[in-house]
């Protein structure tokens, strides 16, 4: 994985954690969470994974209204139905987010 490809998913990864503590738990708060996980996904890393099941589970258990309306637009988005499908346990996904933050090129 190249250093700029690193630097994105931390970025995507912080980002997620601002919308986490500064957003409510509120529908109309759904679109900027929609859109970092849209942004997300156009991540191309090379030799690595992108941490989505993560991501969808912190939402998961940390907004579960916002992850509501996600699930519902997996009705229309099948990369919204795939995503709300997939999710792990909330203490592994926190952990594996914050080994990404540690980690370096």
């Amino acid at each position: 994985m190249t250093f700029e490809e690193l630097q994105t998913i931390k970025r995507h990864i912080c980002q997620l954690n601002a919308l986490i503590e500064l957003r409510s738990d509120d529908a109309k708060d759904a679109g900027e969470f929609i859109q970092l996980i849209r942004s997300f996904l156009r991540i191309q890393p090379k030799e690595a994974y992108l941490p989505m099941m993560e991501v969808m589970t912190v939402i998961k258990y940390q907004k579960p209204v916002i992850f509501q309306v996600l699930k519902h637009r997996g009705q229309k988005d099948h990369h919204f139905e795939f995503l709300t499908n997939i999710t792990m346990d909330i203490r592994t996904a926190e952990k594996n987010l914050e080994h990404w933050l540690a980690k370096s090129a």
